[in-house]
């Protein structure tokens, strides 16, 4: 659910900016990407990309969900726990792939898988969920503790020593904190290599006879102190740089005293950024190339004018906030910019950039080495009014722009670049959430508005009961139906069943209840989720049933409990021929002969009744 700030009921499910329930249910923790995007694992062993006014992104982009590798034979275990969102918004996410085994995957802001790393572990409840060193790569606690590289998915370091059981925390100083059983590892980064250096254990007469594992995410105040939820409490360290030491609460007794300043701010993180040149740009050899980017530390201190700029052919090329070379070699270069913050981190960010000299055979004002790079062909001009990625730009718009050729979103907003071409924003910056028409919608209601179609109204079907079906009080009616969405698929779990004698029955495709005695309207109605450009839609569907008293009153043809003036009408109307009696009512209505009915109503019947009627009746 969405909640806006700053109201009074702020969990009331009325007040939500829209609600997102899909996939079987949903893991509790999501996580929230820079751009807003918010990331989510289904039980069904997809992970979700929803944009922050609730908007599926797979209803804009195709490859979400995407289906992340899982254990198919097992029902009960299945995707649990949080994905981690690194500064270049790639998404880091465990998924378990079997016994002793998990993955661990890399996917792209687009919904394309980066790489999969298969970790030994017992089980998914061992395998802690994957936090960002501070340098970028992910670590991961499982039959060991490993830090796995981002680009490659290799693993990079690992200590087989110890295993991990929740998820682990990362100050900004690079310190990692690991729950070891009822105690937490500290480990400190020393040029990139993590070393054991702190045991925070709880001893016996603090620990609770109820605490095996702590089995929360630790977190940690600015002043460096290490919270943690135990089966019996909250735990509380202040890190120290050395040595075992107790917990200092839930206080049973003994030292508190232990401190150690670790200088942490969880509100601000290391950041560098490159603005230029973007991802895939072409540039003639031996033309000038700016090279653009800004890197902030833990205090927002910019420290751009630190950063170095390094090409994988050429090696480093300078350094500072904006440089500008023209000596790159004809080749295909991988740019690294890195700047080491207050700490000693060493942060960093890439883009890649074609430098070649400027051919043309086909004369369509596209670089023969551009075209061979990206699978065109240099003798057919035809090719660059083609549109390579799918996404509104020809080839030679592409090229003309610096937008990325082979890649539809070159910013990674998920707004297609010819669309935001064609709207006036620009397709090489994060702008999804400007609201650049003025018109009250951001950029991304207003493309999510022009893709997805109007609001179909869900259809629902009542499979039972059948219309006019009969039942005695006390009988157990089931009342099932199917409910399906063009946009949202199933909803039978959303149905919402009533009576308007008994009020709500209750929710989902088949429920079991019992009616009191009379005659019922059985209402099925579900609400879909609405889109961009319409309101929620609601369907209803309707079915009568009668429902008869476990004890009939003698004369009570109607069913209602009682004897009164319109069943004497109705059974005179049987009697002239101007309405018909079923056999059940004709059973109830047949009193003549008293000691032995005959099973024919005749005017003698009606006569005992008006004198029942008379004797107690209404």
């Amino acid at each position: 659910s969405s909640i806006p700030p700053l109201r009074t009921n702020d969990w009331d499910p009325v007040a939500n900016d829209w609600v997102y329930i899909n996939d079987y249910g949903v893991s509790p923790t999501p996580s929230i990407g820079l751009d807003g995007t918010i990331y989510i694992l289904g039980k069904s062993g997809n992970l979700h990309a929803i944009t922050r006014h609730g908007t599926q992104i797979s209803k804009i982009n195709s490859n979400w969900p995407v289906a992340l590798p899982r254990y198919t034979e097992d029902t009960l275990v299945e995707l649990t726990g949080s994905p981690a969102i690194g500064m270049d918004g790639e998404i880091y996410v465990k998924s378990w792939e079997g016994f002793f085994n998990f993955t661990l995957s890399s996917i792209k802001p687009d919904g394309v898988l980066n790489w999969n790393q298969s970790i030994e572990s017992s089980d998914i409840f061992t395998a802690g969920d994957p936090v960002l060193t501070s340098d970028g790569n992910v670590f991961v606690t499982a039959w060991g503790l490993q830090i796995i590289n981002r680009s490659t998915g290799n693993i990079d370091w690992e200590n087989s020593n110890y295993f991990g059981g929740g998820t682990s925390a990362i100050d900004n100083q690079g310190n990692i904190y690991v729950e070891y059983g009822p105690a937490f590892l500290t480990l400190e980064r020393d040029n990139s290599i993590p070393d054991v250096v702190s045991y925070l254990g709880v001893s016996p007469e603090r620990y609770g006879p109820n605490d095996t594992m702590f089995g929360s995410q630790p977190a940690i105040s600015e002043n460096g102190t290490l919270y943690v939820a135990g089966g019996e409490g909250l735990y509380v360290w202040n890190a120290a740089s050395e040595g075992a030491h107790k917990s200092t609460w839930p206080m049973f007794g003994g030292d508190a005293r232990r401190t150690f300043d670790v200088r942490t701010n969880y509100d601000q993180i290391s950041v560098v950024k490159i603005e230029e040149p973007a991802d895939g740009r072409y540039f003639d050899l031996g033309s000038t190339v700016t090279f653009r980017a800004a890197a902030t530390d833990t205090d927002l201190i910019d420290i751009s004018s630190n950063i170095e700029w390094v090409s994988n052919v050429d090696g480093l090329i300078g350094t500072g906030a904006v440089i500008q070379y023209s000596q790159l070699s004809d080749n295909y270069h991988e740019i690294t910019a890195r700047v080491t913050d207050s700490n000693g981190v060493v942060l960093s960010a890439k883009t890649n950039i074609l430098v070649c000299a400027y051919d043309d055979l086909d004369a369509d004002n596209l670089p023969d080495c551009y075209e061979f790079a990206w699978g065109l062909n240099p003798a057919d001009p035809s090719d660059a009014s083609a549109d390579l990625d799918g996404d509104g730009l020809s080839n030679i718009d592409e090229f003309n722009l610096g937008t990325h050729i082979a890649n539809p979103d070159t910013d990674y907003d998920h707004i297609p670049d010819g669309f935001e071409v064609d709207q006036g924003s620009n397709p090489l910056a994060i702008d999804s959430d400007t609201d650049l028409d003025g018109d009250g919608y951001d950029n991304m209601q207003t493309y999510v508005a022009s893709v997805l179609p109007d609001n179909n109204v869900p259809v629902i079907n009542i499979i039972e009961p059948a219309d006019g079906a009969e039942y005695n009080e006390g009988d157990t009616v089931i009342l099932s139906a199917t409910a399906n969405d063009a946009e949202d698929g199933d909803l039978g779990s959303n149905i919402i069943w009533s009576s308007d004698v008994d009020g709500a029955l209750g929710t989902g495709t088949a429920i079991n209840v019992s009616l009191g005695a009379g005659a019922h309207v059985i209402t099925a109605s579900v609400t879909d989720s609405g889109t961009a450009n319409a309101q929620p839609a609601t369907t209803t569907a309707n079915v009568s049933v009668q429902v008869h008293h476990s004890t009939a009153v003698p004369g009570d043809v109607n069913g209602d409990g009682v004897l009164t003036v319109a069943d004497v009408v109705l059974v005179q109307q049987h009697v002239l021929g101007i309405a018909a009696l079923t056999q059940e009512q004709v059973s109830i209505v047949d009193l003549y002969p008293p000691q032995a009915p005959d099973g024919v109503i005749t005017i003698s019947d009606v006569l005992l009744m008006q004198q029942s009627l008379v004797n107690g009746g209404q």
